[in-house]
């Protein structure tokens, strides 16, 4: 006699379905877990697995969870379902909070917004972006804003000479990067920013050398320098 997998009740091997005699001796499941006809058995698989047989645990809940060998080698987190990978990579998420400048409505921006962004300034629709500019006339939005990535490095670089802190390096300005002093790449205080070449920068991120170099330019000096 056959033993449902998921249940574990014995099922019969011959059953009497809608007047035909049905031969059930391949079945995985019982006709309560699984209905004749329903094909429902990669559902009920994945219900066995992650149930009875888990391999490791939900990064997020820490829930019991069952994952293919083939994810596990290649994935070192793993989620019960989409909604813990949305919590999780929103707990994570380098998103901080800004305020829109036309109805001070509070808003989330991440790094990599707030670096593309070339005026510094934002807001929570194009509707108050358009009301914005039309309120003061603006044809076009300012880039010399020190809130914005792009006038920030203007300023370090040419504060520093267009040469890295650390080598002296001044072949080439593309070959130059800003560098947060503390490691906290959302701290933008002008006192936190350094100016170095690409090598020095990838020798101190791989703990190689260290960079301990003074400051170019204060938190109250924030226009270009003369």
């Amino acid at each position: 006699m056959p033993i449902c997998k998921k249940c574990n009740t014995i099922f019969p091997f011959l059953i009497k379905i809608n007047g035909q005699m049905k031969n059930l001796g391949k079945r995985k499941y019982c006709l309560t877990c699984s209905p004749f006809g329903k094909h429902n058995t990669k559902t009920l698989e994945y219900f066995v697995k992650n149930i009875k047989n888990p391999n490791t645990i939900c990064t997020n809940c820490s829930r019991k969870i069952y994952k293919k060998p083939s994810h596990l080698s290649n994935n070192y987190i793993h989620f019960c379902n989409r909604k813990c990978m949305n919590e999780y990579n929103k707990s994570r998420s380098s998103a901080t909070l800004e305020t829109c400048a036309e109805c001070t409505k509070n808003i989330f921006r991440t790094n990599s917004q707030r670096r593309k962004s070339l005026s510094g300034i934002f807001f929570c629709s194009k509707l108050c972006g358009n009301k914005y500019k039309s309120k003061r006339k603006m044809t076009k939005w300012p880039i010399n804003n020190p809130k914005n990535h792009r006038s920030r490095k203007k300023i370090i670089l040419e504060r520093s000479g267009f040469s890295c802190q650390k080598c002296g390096y001044k072949e080439d300005s593309r070959m130059l990067d800003i560098h947060h002093h503390d490691g906290d790449h959302s701290n933008n205080d002008w006192n936190n920013l350094r100016c170095v070449c690409s090598w020095c920068h990838v020798k101190h991120h791989r703990g190689v050398e260290k960079l301990d170099l003074p400051i170019l330019k204060t938190q109250n000096q924030v226009l270009l320098p003369e």
